[in-house]
């Protein structure tokens, strides 16, 4: 093993599985065009997978993996809860928008809230969301209420900022709006949520705290969250708490969990 690993073979083989993976979902010249793109090491990344939108990328790790857990791993397709159709979707941890592009893809119809809390992420999220109209930006965090938070980890991965509570709006420019899901469904005035795809990196433990989300959930239809244990204790203990006097269908796939509610919207 360790000769192969030496001569590079284990990593040319994986590379050649990940090109056919490509071309198995979007065909020959489009499959090549996006594994050729990423494998390129210019500054920022420009990948076309759907007509005359182009999606940029910055050359570091978290891009070009939330890139593939996407578009390649479809971690986000709806194996289990094929809906018809979503006509209000809210992206909370938006990350640069690429989740948000796919849901739009899949659902032309639908208004999308993109929520991102660190600046260069944002601004990374609202180049890619240039030819999107129908997907609304907010530079914020999701909380259980309304307040002001800050980023803990400023020098992290840039898809692994950590966001806690900070009322001290002096602090470097650093403090952030944080908005509940209800909150926002207000300010946009949204009835019902089809889809909520939540990955706030342990903030989903306030969301999810002290019946916070009670309001919002008896209006969704389909939750996709990915808990952070790691990073806060007994996330996964708060959100299922908070789900006991729902009906619903769990499935997890990859990092997520697929949460289908079965009341009426």
């Amino acid at each position: 093993m360790g000769l192969y690993k030496n001569l590079g073979i284990r990593k040319i083989a994986l590379e050649f599985v990940e090109l056919i993976n490509w071309i198995r979902l979007f065909q020959f010249k489009k499959g090549y065009h996006i594994f050729s793109s990423l494998k390129k090491k210019n500054k920022e990344i420009v990948v076309e997978i759907f007509p005359d939108k182009k999606i940029y990328l910055r050359n570091n790790y978290s891009d070009s993996a939330i890139f593939k857990q996407v578009f390649l791993e479809q971690q986000y397709y709806l194996y289990h809860f094929p809906l018809e159709d979503a006509f209000k979707i809210i992206d909370a941890g938006a990350n640069i928008g690429l989740a948000a592009i796919y849901f739009s893809e899949l659902f032309p119809k639908a208004e999308i809230i993109s929520i991102e809390p660190e600046l260069e992420n944002f601004n990374q999220l609202q180049k890619n969301l240039t030819s999107y109209t129908n997907i609304y930006c907010e530079q914020a965090a999701i909380w259980g209420d309304n307040k002001m938070v800050s980023i803990d980890n400023p020098d992290s991965l840039s898809a692994s900022f950590m966001v806690s509570e900070n009322n001290n709006i002096s602090i470097n420019g650093n403090t952030i709006p944080a908005f509940s899901i209800h909150s926002l469904m207000q300010k946009y005035k949204w009835k019902e949520l089809d889809i909520v795809k939540m990955d706030i990196e342990g903030a989903e433990k306030d969301v999810f705290r002290n019946n916070n989300a009670f309001n919002w959930l008896t209006k969704t239809k389909l939750l996709i969250i990915e808990l952070h244990d790691n990073y806060q204790p007994e996330c996964s203990k708060t959100f299922f708490k908070a789900l006991e006097s729902f009906d619903y269908e769990a499935i997890y796939h990859n990092e997520n969990i697929f949460i289908h509610f079965k009341h009426a919207v």
